[in-house]
Formats: structure tokens, C-alpha cells, sequence
């Protein structure tokens, strides 16, 4: 298929890049730091270790996926060498596919081996270890790098100019990794001041805003989800039907797909 071309180029070209075995070396070096400074804290449980992992990968990730992803149809569209590309037997649906499919495999793969490296370290120290449980937390952790590829390169098919595209990549990564939570807060306390402690009781719409947010969604899959030891910031406020871990799910892959279609569509009827 065309969009397989572009994929493996996009693969190829990453491959050659220092960046990338950087990025492996980075992910190798962490996974083995936390590994061994976790006991020096006097607490060796393997939950405690997945709640940190996912503490500091709920920052790191999505900016390494911002970074692989929002210049990816953008840079070539500037240079014209997406007229070449589209003079070839591919349609812009296979650019998008194929960009997508190309920059997350550059992010999964140094993801999963960092992952990998480390498992039989983490066995060793942890004495509480559970094989399917740190699986689950590297899908997951895989999953939310992905949704930030989706994000910036929907943000890169749906501009023509690479200054939006950055302002819109990274104010993207500060709203949802940063401060989405503080702003449905905001909302609450602005929308029922008059109303004794709000943010203690709040309303139903609230509760599923915050899970709205990627990052809110990740952290309450590995919490709720895998019992990694991580509390989420929604399941304190009851059990509602949206609270749950298919609901946080759907929300990842929503945002893979929602910014990749919205992009696309602005894609597809623009001219080059």
C-alpha cells in the first residue's frame, strides 16, 4: 500500500538520526535510574515504581511526541516537497496515514526498549514484580506517547505555516499535560461561587471534563485500571458511569483520531 512507503521512509529516516538512539538512550537510562533509587527511598514496591514512572513519563512523552510530530507534513509543505511526494503514486490520505504510522513507530520503538532493558532489572530489585502488570503499563505508556503524535501532526496537516504550528503544538502540550484540570477548576469555582465549596461536590459535567483530558485518562488507567498505586484525580468523586477504565480509553484513542480527521479534512481541500 502507498502509505507504507511513506511510513518506511519516515521509519529509515529516523533511523539515521542521532535523536532517536538518544531517545532509546534516555528511556534505557531512566527506566534503570528509577530501578535502582526507588529502594534508596526506602520504599521497594514495584506499585511505587510504576507511579513514579508514570508521573515522570506523563510529562516527558507527550513532549517527545509533539516534537517527532508536529513538523511532519508542515516542513515539507513549506520546502515543496510535498508536490513531489503527491506527484507519486500517494494521495494525501496515504501522507496522513503514513505519517502517522511512521512517527509512532519512530516513538514505540526506543519507548519499548527502554521498557524491555529494564524489565529484568525491575524483576530482580522488586520482589513484587508482575510481568503482566508492567505490560500493561507499557501499552498504556506507549498509547499516551501516540496521542501526542496524533495531536501534532493533526495540527500540522490542518495549518500553513510553521509558526502556528508550533504555538499550536506546544500551547496543545501546556493545556493538556499542564493545566487542563486547573482551567475545569477555574470553570467551577467561577460558574457556582455562591455555592459553598464547589470543588469539593462538584457537578457530574465537571468530573467528565477532567477525564476529557489525556493525561487525566492515562493517569486513571494506571491507577484504576492496572492498581499501579496511582490515584486519579476523577475517582474521588464518586462512580459515575463515565468513570471507568473503557470510558479513560476511549478517551486516548479519541484524541489519536479526532486531531488526525479534523487535520486531514483541512489537509485534504487546501491547496500546496
Amino acid at each position: 500500500m502507498s502509505w507504507q512507503a511513506i511510513a518506511r521512509k519516515d521509519v529509515r529516516d529516523a533511523a539515521r538520526a542521532k535523536s532517536v538512539w538518544l531517545l532509546s538512550g534516555v528511556f534505557l537510562v531512566f527506566f534503570l535510574g528509577l530501578t535502582y533509587f526507588v529502594p534508596r527511598l526506602g520504599d521497594a514496591e514495584f506499585d511505587t515504581f510504576l507511579a513514579l514512572s508514570g508521573e515522570v513519563l506523563g510529562l516527558f512523552l507527550p513532549l517527545v511526541g509533539i516534537v517527532l510530530g508536529y513538523k511532519a507534513v508542515i516542513t515539507e509543505r513549506e520546502s515543496g516537497s510535498i508536490s513531489l511526494l503527491l506527484s507519486l503514486p500517494h494521495s494525501r490520505r496515504d501522507v496522513a496515514i503514513g505519517k502517522f504510522v511512521g512517527r509512532s513507530i519512530v516513538l514505540a520503538v526506543p519507548t519499548a526498549i527502554g521498557l524491555a532493558v529494564a524489565a529484568p532489572l525491575v524483576a530482580i530489585r522488586y520482589g513484587s514484580f508482575a510481568p503482566l502488570q508492567y505490560l500493561g503499563f507499557s501499552l498504556l505508556t506507549i498509547l499516551y506517547g501516540l496521542v501526542f503524535v496524533g495531536i501534532a501532526i493533526g495540527l500540522s496537516m490542518a495549518t500553513t505555516a510553521s509558526r502556528r504550528v508550533t504555538a499550536g503544538a506546544f500551547g496543545a502540550y501546556v493545556v493538556l499535560v499542564m493545566f487542563w484540570l486547573t482551567l475545569v477548576n477555574l470553570l467551577v469555582l467561577v460558574l457556582f461561587r455562591f455555592q459553598g465549596t464547589p470543588l469539593e461536590d462538584p457537578p457530574d459535567w465537571a468530573v467528565f471534563a477532567k477525564l476529557l483530558d489525556p493525561s487525566t485518562a492515562y493517569v486513571y488507567l494506571l491507577g484504576d485500571g492496572l492498581g499501579s498505586g496511582v490515584i486519579s484525580p476523577v475517582a474521588q468523586f464518586g462512580s459515575e458511569w463515565f468513570t471507568a477504565p473503557p470510558m479513560a480509553l476511549a478517551v486516548m484513542l479519541g484524541w489519536i483520531v479526532v486531531p488526525m480527521v479534523l487535520g486531514y479534512r483541512e489537509f485534504a481541500r487546501s491547496d500546496l
